[in-house]
């Protein structure tokens, strides 16, 4: 039976219901507060604050803008973008493969680490910090705890450099007889080296939140889930409060409102979307009075050391371990945050290799590129990074680390070829602070001078220290949730969501 034709289905009775199911949800919608929480982003950070806040009792509605499967860029039409200034050491960066639009966001391309913070990147004397983050580990760590659980982490036993835990992991590691022979090995050549925290689910190593979360917020009778829906603009009313945000579904524009908003769609879209919002308010997109948002967007690099090959067999089984050893060392000279990272290749070679901070700086950012137009007609997001002289100090002294701590383990090879890599971690482009001159958002999130419209993700991060940033993005998830709860003071759900 051939297919019909999109005028034919519409004249259906198929088609008509949908018209008037489109027609009911766009007045629904476009009502005033008709929700508690408008969430845009179903990416890890989105995913757990929009299932806290409807456990919580507050009606949320999910926004997303793709489909299973969507990438952002390709999609879009958006180019791909390098504008850089990186010597000979220069990996490239297209943003088409650093991002993911779809249900469950990046957790799509994720490999389940989950590493915490140390407590020095959250001070001032964490020298990688133009200005100090403005909470401390103390106040994040239950929540970095309430994240490993919501995110299924396995971990093992810490050692005296490790972040410290208020508790254990709850879940054990994968191969913990494996792994403890290299943390075994490693510690017979002087390194103190522990599992890697890991987020797994059915032996896959990465939680899939459009798998584990999606269908959890959808059972709640507070929670409406909107996928097709991009946010295009961010519209400004009286008072200094969102009036609503401006969707594009099924090619038609509508507004969605809500009594508070959540940009949670990255490191790149949320700075993007404040850009694109210009109103008399904010000429130059909100929460940009000083010219901060997009700024001081951070990263983090991977760099392969090399790797020693043991003069007896070791094993068969894959086994990978990290250590925390020179953390604080480095730090303390001014250098990057660095961790170690050490794997079973093949039986008797294992390759060492490390993540690195980025220091924050200006120079580094993402702009609106008013040359070109996306699928809707507006400029797409464009990035600007380079490695700077402190990345290079750091690279230096590292690999004489490396190269000392592989002759101890065994007979050095050299690294590969392309020994440098970006992580594709998106941080820093809506930095937290209490100072409205050098951050976007405050300590609760929320941006400065709207008093109803919040940034969650990585965009907030003030330093990206050595770990990957879902473990803290869901920490602060969960903080900001118990934030939006404390703020409604109680008061009923605006409506009862379908």
């Amino acid at each position: 039976m051939p297919r019909p034709t999109r005028r034919q289905f519409l004249r259906s009775l198929p088609g008509i219901a949908c018209l008037n199911e489109f027609a009911a949800e766009t007045a629904a919608l476009s009502s005033p507060e008709s929700f508690d929480v408008c969430v845009a982003g179903t990416g890890p950070a989105g995913m757990i604050l929009a299932c806290r806040l409807v456990e919580g009792g507050m009606s949320t509605v999910l926004l997303e803008g793709g489909h299973d499967g969507y990438r952002l860029a390709s999609a879009e039409g958006q180019p791909e973008t390098n504008t850089f200034d990186l010597s000979a050491e220069r990996p490239s960066y297209p943003i088409e493969r650093t991002r993911f639009q779809g249900p469950g966001g990046t957790s799509n391309l994720w490999d389940g680490g989950c590493a915490r913070l140390q407590p020095v990147d959250f001070t001032p004397a964490n020298s990688y910090a133009e200005t100090p983050w403005p909470i401390r580990y103390a106040e994040i760590e239950r929540y970095y705890e309430a994240a490993e659980h919501e995110l299924l982490v396995c971990g093992g036993a810490s050692t005296r450099y490790s972040p410290p835990r208020s508790a254990p992991y709850s879940r054990p590691p994968f191969q913990p007889s494996a792994v403890q022979k290299l943390i075994d090995t490693l510690g017979q050549a002087g390194v103190a080296a522990e599992y890697n925290p890991l987020s797994s689910s059915h032996g896959e190593e990465g939680l899939r939140v459009a798998r584990s979360h999606l269908p959890r917020f959808r059972a709640s009778s507070r929670a409406t889930y909107l996928p097709g829906h991009k946010v295009t603009r961010v519209v400004m009313g009286t008072g200094g409060q969102v009036d609503y945000l401006e969707v594009m579904a099924a090619g038609q524009r509508k507004p969605v409102r809500a009594a508070c908003y959540v940009l949670a769609t990255g490191g790149i879209e949320s700075p993007r979307l404040l850009l694109l919002s210009r109103s008399p308010r904010f000429p130059r997109g909100i929460g940009n009075d000083h010219g901060l948002v997009g700024r001081y967007f951070t990263e983090h690099l991977a760099v392969d050391l090399g790797a020693a090959r043991l003069g007896r067999p070791w094993t068969s089984a894959a086994a990978g371990a990290i250590s925390w050893q020179f953390y604080e060392e480095f730090k303390a000279m001014g250098l990057a945050g660095v961790v170690l990272e050490f794997g079973v290749e093949r039986p008797s070679l294992i390759r060492v290799s490390a993540v690195l901070e980025m220091k924050p700086a200006a120079s580094n950012h993402v702009w609106l590129d008013e040359r070109r137009k996306d699928g809707y007609g507006l400029p797409p997001a464009a990035v600007s990074l380079a490695i700077s002289v402190a990345e290079r100090r750091t690279l230096e002294r590292l690999r004489e680390v490396a190269t000392a701590l592989i002759a101890r383990l065994g007979t050095p090879e050299p690294p590969r070829e392309r020994g440098l890599a970006w992580c594709h971690h998106h941080m820093g482009t809506c930095r937290m602070g209490d100072d409205v001159r050098t951050s976007v958002v405050d300590r609760t999130l929320r941006v400065h001078g709207v008093s109803n419209l919040y940034v969650a993700g990585s965009a907030p991060f003030v330093t990206a220290g050595a770990g990957g940033p879902t473990l803290l993005m869901a920490a602060l998830s969960l903080r900001l949730a118990d934030h939006l709860r404390e703020a409604a003071g109680g008061r009923p759900a605006a409506r009862r969501a379908r």
